[in-house]
């Protein structure tokens, strides 16, 4: 049975990194900032988020992005330029529409190059939950319990509106 190393410190953006990341990406305007905390709670009346979750090559949770259910759908919907229109159905029914879910998706695995580096572990994008109505896996909470490290932002796209992103590592 091989040994498994200590986890190693996975590197957070600072929100400049984190802008450039959205500009370049989607071709849009975009701008982050500090933000307050993006708490995730349980319970089926918590607020919807998305939760991201990248896994280490011996299957540890790494990191996790939490965004507010609006901040996704900007991103989704700003990677393919579909109309700012779709938004507020997003908004009524309080989900993520299949097609906007899967172009978030892509947004969350291209995001894994901000948070790895040379020398940090490797990392891979192994799911996307919508929380509540998506249950978290035990690993999940832990991270969002107690992470190593966390950094809040407040994300604008240009032309789209924008939200609260977290990214928080084990």
């Amino acid at each position: 049975m091989p040994l498994i190393p200590p986890a190693a410190k996975i590197p957070l953006p600072m929100q400049e990194r984190l802008s450039e990341f959205f500009v370049d990406l989607l071709g849009k305007g975009a701008a982050a900032s500090k933000a307050r905390e993006l708490k995730v709670k349980p319970g089926p009346d918590a607020p919807r988020v998305m939760v991201a979750v990248w896994e280490d090559k011996w299957g540890r949770v790494g990191a996790v992005c939490v965004a507010e259910l609006m901040m996704a759908a900007v991103a989704g919907a700003a990677l393919v330029l579909a109309p700012a229109s779709v938004l507020p159905e997003v908004e009524q029914q309080g989900c993520l529409p299949d097609h906007l879910r899967e172009n978030y998706h892509e947004v969350m695995n291209v995001l894994t190059t901000t948070i790895r580096t040379d020398s940090s572990p490797y990392l891979k994008l192994v799911g996307i939950f919508q929380h509540p109505d998506e249950p978290l896996p035990q690993a999940v909470w832990d991270v969002l319990a107690s992470p190593s490290s966390r950094r809040d932002f407040d994300l604008t796209v240009e032309g789209y509106g924008g939200g609260k992103l977290s990214i928080l590592t084990r």
